[in-house]
């Protein structure tokens, strides 16, 4: 879920991943992120609506906030919120078949957040559009890594969707389209900044949201993985003296 613009349409295709990583850290540093609060609520709505994404509900946003405080960040640049990332834990294993985002999330409430489980799922990313685009989007990245690697999570997924299939749904199947994306031959925003943020592409998620856009309901699962996850030890009462 997410609607990120980033590179514009005219750019090569070739250099958009790379365009990406030159942008200067010092850009990012004009945008900080912080735990959302009840009062974002208009401002997040509206970055929605500017968006054209799926907006939440009030009560769907306090649900969030309620269940998993320190998942719900927003990107602000000055008293601006540039960028919003709506994160859950879930136990992806344990997901149908054929996940929806509908199922993952609760329908949007988060009621299905486990802190028992080992991956932190980004639900939803938002975010303003150019010239602050790429460093809301970066700096939100950046900050869900940090609360991987601060509540020991194995794994980071999003899930963006495939935009822009249906302009070839005639001629190509959604597997297709996807490959033409990973290897430069097609331009998908989304997509390519996860990629460029070490985001592995882990699979296609068919059906995964209502097929009312132009990705015809199709999104990629995409996975960055915690190098300094550490499984758990048994609890102290089961523990054996040497």
């Amino acid at each position: 879920m997410g609607s990120i613009e980033l590179f514009p349409r005219t750019q090569p295709r070739h250099a958009a991943a790379a365009a990406f990583r030159a942008l200067p850290a010092a850009v990012a540093s004009t945008v900080r992120v912080r735990e959302a609060r009840i009062g974002d609520f208009a401002a997040v709505r509206a970055l929605q609506m500017r968006a054209g994404h799926g907006t939440c509900t009030l009560r769907q946003f306090e649900s969030r906030l309620h269940g998993f405080p320190e998942g719900q960040l927003v990107a602000a640049r000055g008293a601006e919120i540039v960028g919003y990332a709506a994160t859950l834990i879930v136990d992806w294993d344990a997901q149908p078949v054929q996940p929806t985002w509908a199922t993952a999330t609760g329908d949007g409430y988060f009621t299905s957040h486990d802190p028992q489980a080992t991956s932190l799922f980004c639900a939803e990313t938002v975010v303003e559009a150019a010239p602050f685009a790429s460093d809301a989007f970066r700096a939100l990245v950046q900050a869900r890594r940090k609360l991987c690697r601060r509540l020991n999570l194995r794994r980071a997924l999003a899930t963006p969707s495939l935009q822009g299939y249906s302009r070839v749904a005639d001629r190509l199947s959604p597997e297709q389209f996807a490959t033409h994306i990973l290897w430069g031959e097609a331009l998908e925003p989304t997509w390519r900044a996860h990629a460029a943020q070490g985001f592995q592409f882990c699979g296609l998620l068919r059906g995964f949201t209502p097929p009312g856009d132009s990705s015809c309901g199709n999104a990629g699962l995409f996975a960055w993985l915690n190098p300094l996850y550490g499984p758990p030890g048994p609890p102290a009462s089961e523990r054996r003296c040497a």
